[in-house]
C-alpha cells in the first residue's frame, strides 16, 4: 500500500485488509514523504496487529513506492491496494481461490465500485478486464489494451519482477 498525506483515508483502507476472512498475509505500507499525520496513522495500527510493516522512503512518486513495497514484500503473490481503497472482506480469501484454481494465471483481477469522500458508492459495479482465459487470449491475438483495476490486481511476484 502506497501512501502519501493519505491522513483522510488510510485508516479505512487499513481496517478493510486487517478485516479480510482470508488471515494469512503482510500488509506492506510505503510512506512516500508524508508530511501529514499518515505515519502516525499506520503507526497506531502497527501496534495492534504484527502484519503490518512500514517501509519510509522520501517522495518519490506512487509508481516507486509500490516498486519498492513488491521488492520488500515476503510472499509469492503480492496484492495491490490503494491508501484512498477500501476492500470488501473477501477480497484475498476469493484470489486465493482464484490462484489455486489455475496455476497457469499469473495476475488476476477483479470488478470495482466508486466511491465518494463520504463513502457512498458512486456507480454500479464496473468489470474491468478479461473475465476468462480466452478471452485474455483472443484480446492479446488481437492486439488489445488488456486492462486490469490496479488495485484490485493481485500478481506472482517473480513475473512482476522480470518486467
Amino acid at each position: 500500500m502506497p501512501a502519501y498525506n493519505s491522513q483522510e483515508h488510510i485508516k479505512l483502507a487499513i481496517e478493510s485488509i486487517l478485516n479480510q476472512t482470508f488471515k494469512e498475509f503482510e500488509l506492506l505500507i510505503v510512506d512516500d514523504g508524508s508530511t501529514d499525520n499518515t505515519l502516525d496513522i499506520i503507526k497506531f495500527y502497527m501496534e495492534k496487529d504484527s502484519r503490518i510493516r512500514l517501509i519510509e522512503q522520501p517522495n518519490a512518486g506512487v509508481g516507486a513506492a509500490r516498486n519498492t513495497g513488491i521488492e520488500a514484500a515476503q510472499h509469492d503473490w503480492i496484492a495491490l491496494m490503494d491508501s484512498d481503497d477500501i476492500a470488501f472482506p473477501e477480497r484475498f480469501e476469493k484470489q486465493a481461490h482464484a490462484i489455486a484454481s489455475d496455476a497457469e494465471v499469473v495476475v488476476w483481477g477483479s470488478a470495482v465500485h466508486h466511491m465518494g469522500h463520504n463513502g457512498k458508492i458512486l456507480n454500479d459495479i464496473k468489470f474491468v478486464g478479461p473475465a476468462t482465459k480466452e478471452e485474455f487470449q483472443q484480446q492479446r491475438q488481437q492486439g488489445q489494451l488488456i486492462y486490469i483495476a490496479t488495485t484490485t490486481a493481485v500478481f506472482r511476484k517473480d513475473i512482476a519482477k522480470t518486467i
